[in-house]
């Protein structure tokens, strides 16, 4: 037989749900999701007979319902967790595919920017050396001209002497 004090007697329940009695502990069924198992030790000094003791109802506290927070929340494939990890995943794919077509943009521009340089490059060498040979130029031209009147005045000054 079970004990007189046992809070058990059928139909007690907590929170709506049929509970087990062994003693002087009542048990929720761990199949519940709510209550899981929850199991209370009741103690009535002075009462030695099954009596009402009144009603029991369940309320979650802070860690209780952290933890349905977070149960529901890693809950897959629909909870929120996976959700926001698929989430971060597509972002990482399309920054992939962003980073790999700039990458390939960059690529271009420094060919071009280099191509560019190289011509700048042929350009100021074929300058220069026109202007070597514009120098050369003007320098044989003058040297020309500076004898032809070096010489000029030579012969004026011979004949004037005679």
């Amino acid at each position: 037989m079970s004990d007189p004090r046992s809070p058990h007697r059928r139909g007690r329940t907590i929170n709506g749900v049929t509970a087990a009695g062994d003693g002087q502990v009542l048990s929720a069924p761990t199949t519940d999701g709510t209550l899981a198992g929850l199991s209370v030790l009741v103690t009535t000094p002075g009462i030695t007979s099954s009596t009402s003791l009144g009603e029991f109802d369940y309320r979650a506290g802070l860690a209780g319902g952290l933890g349905n927070l977070m149960a529901s929340a890693a809950a897959s494939p629909n909870g929120e967790l996976p959700a926001k990890i698929t989430a971060a995943q597509n972002t990482s794919k399309q920054l992939g595919t962003q980073i790999t077509t700039e990458e390939k943009i960059v690529v271009q521009q420094q060919q071009e920017l280099e191509t560019e340089f190289n011509n700048l490059e042929t350009t100021l060498t074929t300058l220069k050396s026109q202007s070597s040979y514009l120098t050369s130029l003007y320098d044989t031209t003058s040297s020309s001209l500076g004898s032809l009147t070096g010489s000029s005045s030579s012969s004026s000054s011979s004949s004037s002497s005679s």
